[in-house]
């Protein structure tokens, strides 16, 4: 009679290869018990077991407080367990109860499970996947189907899109009934525990397959977070040099704000006692004078503990953004790779990918005005556009003027900074901060959307305008959308992607796209600040 197998679960990691004995997976002065491995199994490894002192639970003086008799607790303790064995030269570590937290970090491959599980699910059968998507500010979220899917429902944006977890089924039941995919791979599969040989060597050799480049998953190589401690540290040190190098950050907040409010910026580790709010972040200034006399080690510990500090206009109230490390934008290229500093997290760009947004970006034709005024260092953007609508007949000021459709709820938008006669509808934004230029792209296409769809928005903009600049039956193509950016970096040959953070770079490719799908022209004016 067939033995019939019951479903079991394995938590399996992938070591670093320069482990070399079965302790190296282990973090450094943890207390176990170690036991051998059955010889039934057919691999060398070890059994770790962690002594645990038995704990009460730390919230039992606070629930004695709310009783009103004292409540006895047993004493607990969190089992902890991790096999370690050796196959085909590798070592791999198999998790049980909290085992986790006995791993050496560093010892283990990243994203490991992720590319094993991408590589055998279904693309019709993924349940979730857990996303971080890198835009004006980095938001994790988890993305779950009620049934199997294909990822098509889960609303991705696989440029700008990480995956750090999918779950599902491969299409063969053979191979696992369902799998989660992270830095570790949680397998569950009908078998015997003793024939766990034989599912490290499968998931291992599906490991070293580039299927999922096939099944839907290509653009997991797109941007990839820098996971390993060493190269984040080696990435923090080629910062350093760059910074003292005179190559400066961008500071940006890491966090959307509310613009109109906002009095201005204050840096703290200046040694300066009195604060000077100022809404231009001047980086140059900054890093000159805090990347004096220091060594790398203690200019990064000063840049996590130093703050970007912001003021309210309306309650004069200062609150704290973020760290400094925590609000950097950078480039920077280092051993022929590109790696960006977003927001507190390192990111590889792949090569090809880069090279298409940039090269799509820098394709973007300058808008053509007859008149293009140059903005004043410290100048808000609403006076610059006044100056700017004043400066030529043709350019007629909306900026401020929101526009609020039938259709639309309570929401409104602000249909354009400027327009002008010749039909073009500008939106204005100072650059270096990619929430602010993100927004700007956004704004564009929320409005071009509703012009296509609301007649009365045209309507709206003569009416504001004071002469009919558009025509009611007009199409979209005869209508450019000018997205207009003033910065201190424009001057004679400079590019687009000279001007704009990789991230920004992304949302305004994906702005275009939208542009073009409802057939509007669209432009970049560069504008200098002097």
């Amino acid at each position: 009679m067939t033995e019939r197998l019951k479903t079991t679960q394995i938590s399996l990691f992938l070591n670093s290869k320069s482990v070399k004995k079965f302790e190296d997976c282990l973090k450094d002065k943890i207390k176990y018990d170690e036991y051998p491995l059955n010889s039934k199994i057919g691999l060398n490894g070890k059994i770790f077991v962690q002594k645990s002192d038995p704990k009460l639970p730390s919230w039992q003086d606070e629930l004695n407080q709310l009783s009103a008799l004292k409540i006895k607790f047993s004493e607990n303790v969190p089992n902890k367990a991790v096999v370690v064995v050796k196959l085909r030269n590798r070592f791999f570590s198999i998790t049980y109860g909290y085992g986790r937290s006995m791993l050496n970090d560093l010892k283990i491959v990243r994203n490991f499970g992720l590319k094993v599980a991408a590589n055998l699910i279904d693309k019709d059968k993924i349940r979730s996947m857990n996303i971080t998507s890198i835009e004006d500010v980095i938001v994790s979220s988890q993305r779950q189907s009620s049934i199997y899917a294909s990822q098509d429902i889960f609303d991705l944006d696989t440029r700008k899109n990480l995956l750090q977890s999918v779950s599902g089924a491969p299409s063969q039941e053979s191979v696992a009934t369902f799998l989660v995919g992270t830095d570790s791979l949680v397998a569950s599969r009908k078998m015997s525990i003793t024939n766990i040989k034989e599912s490290i060597d499968y998931y291992f050799s599906s490991y070293k397959k580039d299927d999922y480049k096939n099944n839907g998953f290509s653009w997991l190589d797109n941007i990839l977070e820098v996971r390993e401690k060493n190269l984040k540290s080696d990435l923090d040190n080629q910062l350093y040099l760059e910074i003292t190098t005179g190559n400066y950050p961008t500071i940006a907040p890491n966090t959307l704000l509310d613009w109109e409010n906002i009095e201005g910026f204050f840096l703290t580790g200046t040694g300066k006692r009195e604060k000077e709010f100022s809404i231009e972040i001047d980086s140059n200034a900054y890093f000159s004078t805090i990347g004096k006399n220091k060594s790398n080690s203690s200019f990064i510990s000063s840049l996590k503990r130093n703050k970007l500090v912001t003021k309210y206009k309306d309650t004069d109230e200062e609150r704290i953004v973020g760290s400094l490390y925590s609000s950097l934008i950078f480039e920077i290229d280092y051993n022929k790779e590109k790696y960006i500093l977003c927001y507190g997290s390192w990111y590889k760009i792949n090569k090809k990918f880069f090279n298409t947004i940039k090269t799509e970006i820098d394709n973007i034709v300058d808008t053509m005005l007859p008149i293009v005024l140059l903005a004043s260092n410290g100048q808000s953007e609403g006076d610059f556009n006044k100056a700017f609508s004043a400066s030529h007949p043709d350019y007629y000021i909306l900026d401020k003027e929101m526009y609020h459709g039938d259709s639309y709820g309570r929401s409104s938008v602000e249909v354009a900074d400027i327009v002008t006669k010749d039909k073009k509808l500008i939106h204005v934004k100072k650059g270096g901060s990619s929430s602010k230029l993100s927004h700007l792209f956004s704004q564009g296409v929320v409005s071009a959307t509703i012009l296509a769809q609301d007649i009365k928005m045209k309507k709206f903009i003569n009416k504001k305008c004071g002469c009919k600049i558009l025509n009611l039956s007009e199409t979209n193509n005869e209508l450019e959308i000018v997205f207009a950016i003033l910065d201190k970096r424009v001057k004679g040959g400079v590019r687009n992607s000279d001007i704009l953070p990789f991230f920004s770079m992304v949302n305004l490719f994906n702005a275009i796209q939208q542009l073009k799908s409802m057939g509007f022209k669209y432009s970049i004016l560069k504008i200098p600040v002097v």
